[in-house]
């Protein structure tokens, strides 16, 4: 992404800006707004299908999830207290929480 196309892209998405208020605020017209937008999908779109780090980020929220749900699922005990703590480990190591409480935290570990 080009300097410009991410500041238009910031304002907008990040900022929640109109494409009249950035324009305004970068000294171009709407349409030229829009069509930086485009690129700039065009580019993340690209970046994506060569790196695939969506469909990896997918993957790994699903692997915590089934991890979380089994973890879940075991009887109270010190190696579900145990596992349940390497996995509350993991998710902060990996900085991912999927919106949902550790595990080892609803277990009281």
């Amino acid at each position: 992404m080009t300097v410009r196309q991410r500041e238009v892209w910031t304002l907008v998405y990040d900022q929640d800006w109109s494409l009249a208020e950035v324009a305004t605020a970068v000294g171009i017209t709407r349409t030229a707004v829009a069509l930086l937008l485009k690129r700039a999908q065009e580019r993340l779109v690209a970046w994506e299908e060569r790196l695939g780090l969506v469909a990896a980020e997918n993957r790994r929220a699903a692997h915590f999830a089934e991890w979380a749900q089994l973890l879940a699922g075991l009887p109270e005990g010190p190696a579900a207290r145990a596992l349940a703590g390497l996995y509350d480990r993991w998710v902060q190591e990996e900085g991912y929480d999927g919106g949902r409480p550790a595990v080892g935290e609803a277990r009281g570990v």
